[in-house]
């Protein structure tokens, strides 16, 4: 059974009662905000909040791991004698970002900085 409200001239549907039929048997987290409703399966039901913490979490994670793989110059302490071999190679080549190395952040400061993201999220909503 569907509801409607009346917007204007026209019933706009507010709720559909049977749109959960389609899921599966099992817990499921339901997110509702303005214009978006996300729903996941629950892997386990004892940790909930914690699943609940990672939905919330998702899009600050994804915009952490875009920016964290974007590579970077790294940061080298050159001796004067290095400076000025630099100085000479790039009058002869004329590019001077050819002598930097790129870098990522590691795997392992991904990962904490991932579970953090997590962690605040958790504590903000388990109040």
């Amino acid at each position: 059974m569907t509801l409607y409200k009346k917007v204007g001239r026209r019933y706009e549907p507010v709720h559909d009662s049977e749109a959960y039929n389609g899921l599966g048997n099992g817990c499921w987290l339901v997110k509702v905000e303005n214009g978006c409703t996300s729903i996941k399966h629950a892997k386990e039901p004892a940790m909930a909040a914690l699943e609940f913490a990672t939905l919330i979490a998702s899009n600050k994670i994804a915009k952490y791991l875009s920016e964290a793989s974007q590579a970077r110059p790294s940061i080298t302490k050159y001796t004067e004698k290095q400076k000025q071999a630099f100085k000479v190679m790039k009058e002869i080549l004329g590019e001077e970002d050819r002598f930097f190395y790129w870098q990522y952040d590691s795997l392992h400061g991904m990962a904490e900085k991932i579970v953090d993201l997590i962690l605040e999220n958790y504590d903000s909503n388990s109040k």
